[in-house]
């Protein structure tokens, strides 16, 4: 996040200097970065230490529909079939790996020829 506000800062800036000034603009600024990252990252570092790691695997992986969803509830925007079809390929694949990756074992030596 700090590598991408720094290439985009002067921009911004050039672009929107005179919003910067107003008081209510830098408070809704302030706001969405505090409910887009910091609030989000407490609670699943809440949730990991209460959760077990197959259950918070499997929530995470629901992350990439709820951003569908909020997408089409709050910005009106569509999902195409490609996309719903990717979204459920990775969360399919992602809830796979987390519950049936407690029983798999990973080789460490070689095997001989």
């Amino acid at each position: 996040m700090v590598a991408s506000a720094a290439v985009l800062v002067v921009p911004a800036l050039y672009q929107a200097a005179p919003a910067l000034a107003q008081p209510h603009f830098l408070a809704l600024g302030i706001g969405v970065g505090i409910l887009s990252s910091a609030i989000p990252y407490s609670v699943e570092l809440m949730a990991m230490e209460r959760v077990p790691p197959t259950i918070f695997g499997v929530l995470l992986s629901l992350q990439p529909f709820m951003a569908a969803l909020m997408g089409f509830l709050v910005l009106g925007q569509h999902v195409s079939a490609l996309e719903a079809t990717g979204l459920v390929l990775v969360i399919a694949a992602s809830i796979g790996v987390t519950v049936g990756g407690k029983n798999a074992s990973i080789a460490t030596e070689p095997v001989a020829a």
